[in-house]
């Protein structure tokens, strides 16, 4: 055998067991490569709302500890406020 017929030979034996190891997963049809393309973009999508959702997350949690931080210093700063202009008083 020369060169080029081992060569061919092997493409063509390669090219088999590639198209026989898609078959085996399921994605030995004409419709295959448009099945990864969905199931690729289904995972960018979900990798885009879970980075979405973590960052919206952290704004909460930011504003929650900002409105914390806010009402202890009022609440701290109430005490030392004449008891006519504090809205806390109870008289």
């Amino acid at each position: 055998m020369t060169d080029e017929q081992i060569e061919a030979l092997l493409e063509r034996a390669a090219s088999r067991g590639a198209n026989e190891a898609l078959r085996r997963i399921g994605l030995g049809d004409e419709g295959a490569g448009d099945d990864v393309r969905q199931v690729r973009n289904l995972l960018d999508a979900w990798r885009t709302a879970k980075h979405i959702t973590v960052h919206a997350v952290i704004d909460v949690l930011k504003k929650l500890v900002a409105w914390l931080f806010f009402a202890f210093i009022i609440l701290a700063l109430g005490k030392h406020i004449p008891a006519h202009l504090n809205p806390f008083d109870g008289n």
